[in-house]
């Protein structure tokens, strides 16, 4: 991950007081889900990262959960 990535999700981290393992794990709790998307979003929206990078993140390894996620907010 490079650093603007890492800002990004610190920052949301911050924000929402998720904690970052909980955002980047496999947390399925409606409120960490719900802050996940937004931070996909905000990573497609303000990095050059691709859906498949992108959901390398949060180990995702199907490219269309993050192209969905994305939609949908």
């Amino acid at each position: 991950m490079n650093e603007q990535v890492n800002r990004i999700i610190d920052a949301v981290c911050r924000f929402s007081g998720v904690p970052h393992d909980e955002l980047i794990g496999r947390n399925r709790k409606q409120f960490v889900v719900a802050v996940r998307s937004v931070t996909i979003k905000l990573l497609k929206e303000l990095t050059c990262y691709s859906n498949k990078q992108i959901g390398a993140i949060f180990g995702v390894t199907d490219m269309t959960v993050t192209y969905h996620t994305a939609r949908q907010i």
